[in-house]
């Protein structure tokens, strides 16, 4: 098989195992219409990613804006599974989890390709 083609390869199970990723983000984030930050028990924390559309308030958080929405995680929400086995997303965010990881496998496999392709002999 050619260098060509084994890349083409590579950077096709990357596409799919990133589209994977996007699509179980989507199953663990809920979106909502409207938070009032001053009020902080007003807000449901349904879901482990809340986007929501209008936001009351000032927040001072600068890492609070994603892909434009204001955002709130879960508490428990990170790159380790979720301890809370009772809470409704569990399942799904251990889908999500092993779905970054498969992904960051996937280009760590491409990387080394590349790397080993132009390596000088």
């Amino acid at each position: 098989m050619s260098k060509f083609k084994e890349y083409r390869i590579l950077s096709k199970d990357v596409r799919e195992k990133r589209n994977e990723m996007r699509t179980a983000r989507a199953k663990i984030t809920s979106y909502n219409k409207e938070c009032f930050l001053d009020a902080p028990g007003s807000y449901d924390i349904s879901a482990c990613i809340n986007k929501f559309e209008h936001v009351h308030g000032i927040c001072m958080d600068p890492h609070a804006y994603e892909d434009g929405e204001f955002t709130k995680f879960c508490p428990l929400f990170g790159s380790e599974p979720c301890m809370n086995r009772t809470c409704n997303m569990f399942q799904k965010n251990s889908d999500y989890i092993a779905a970054c990881e498969r992904y960051k496998s996937a280009v760590a496999k491409r990387r080394e390709f590349v790397k080993n392709l132009f390596k000088s002999k």
